[in-house]
């Protein structure tokens, strides 16, 4: 069992450490979406008379959760990609270093 959930953590790490934005953006664009259904069934039960407030709490929550969270994708995906340029970089100057030292 304790190896089944690190191989899952790890496959986890190795999936969306390159691309988080798949991880953040859904997960937002879905929280945000779950708002704007919300507050449409809040607008229309307001426009039926059945005022719920609690209701509007939510779409607020919500809303704001689901655009935070794709905000946070947008930065970790600039954070991955400067990571993977830096990786490239570094490969293309240390291998020829160690070709180097070896002649």
């Amino acid at each position: 069992m304790v190896g089944l959930l690190d191989l899952l953590s790890v496959w986890f790490f190795l999936f969306f450490a390159r691309k988080p934005m798949l991880l953040f953006g859904v997960t937002g664009l879905l929280l945000a979406l779950l708002g704007f259904l919300t507050g449409v069934v809040a607008i229309a039960m307001r426009l039926a008379g059945h005022g719920f407030r609690p209701l509007l709490y939510l779409v607020i929550l919500l809303e704001v959760l689901g655009f935070l969270l794709f905000g946070f994708g947008f930065i970790a995906e600039l954070i991955a990609q400067q990571h993977a340029e830096l990786e490239s970089l570094t490969r293309r100057v240390v291998r020829p270093q160690a070709m180097r030292k070896d002649e």
